[in-house]
């Protein structure tokens, strides 16, 4: 995505793999660790089922991070683990 290229520009190839290594692992967290807390109802547990899709991501990215012109899997698994992370998070909350 844009956030791929500016973390790249910005940070490095380097930096920008780690950054979003970590933006990814910070958001499942805080999922977990507000069910956990009882902030968020046990069924929001299920926007964990796009984990998978930021992983292979970052994992692309991980690889390509020095190609910029190669991240498009990367990005597009991006875009649809946010949107399906945010929507699945939604109906969980709609039905709880």
């Amino acid at each position: 995505s844009h956030a791929h290229c500016r973390l790249r520009f910005v940070y490095g190839a380097d930096r920008a793999r780690w950054g979003y290594l970590i933006h990814v692992l910070v958001a499942y967290t805080w999922v977990t660790g507000c069910v956990a807390s009882g902030s968020l109802p046990a069924l929001a547990l299920v926007s964990l089922l796009t984990l998978p899709l930021s992983l292979v991501a970052t994992r692309v990215l991980w690889r390509l991070a020095n190609t910029p012109n190669q991240l498009e899997p990367a990005i597009k698994l991006t875009i649809l683990s946010a949107v399906v992370h945010g929507l699945l998070l939604a109906i969980a909350l709609a039905i709880a």
